[in-house]
């Protein structure tokens, strides 16, 4: 019996949500490359959620979960790069004075 407004089903906006979802956590994965470990577990987060957004048979949800995919991609290798410059400097016993003699410390004085 209808009532007279709209009805879904749970699996048809489970699509849309894991695409969201993907994009979203691609954003944060870019936005915190430069951090390092958040760019890289964001990326991956919203690299399985993209693509649990585009295999769901909701066909608009594909181009989100596309360009969350995309900048999950970015965003995780990013921050393998980040990740990686920052320990590489650790061990060489470098640390904050790489960032320091890279200028980024110029702005504060």
């Amino acid at each position: 019996m209808s009532n007279g407004f709209a009805t879904s089903h749970p699996g048809e906006r489970r699509g849309f949500t894991d695409a969201l979802l993907g994009l979203v956590l691609g954003l944060i994965s870019v936005c915190g490359s430069f951090v390092g470990i958040i760019g890289l577990a964001c990326g991956a987060a919203g690299m399985f959620f993209s693509v649990l957004g585009r295999t769901r048979e909701v066909t608009p949800d594909r181009r989100l979960a596309s360009a969350g995919l995309v900048l999950s991609i970015i965003g995780t290798v990013l921050g393998a790069i980040i990740t990686t410059w920052w320990v590489i400097a650790g061990v060489m016993g470098y640390g904050w004075t790489i960032v320091m003699h890279a200028g980024c410390m110029e702005v504060f004085k």
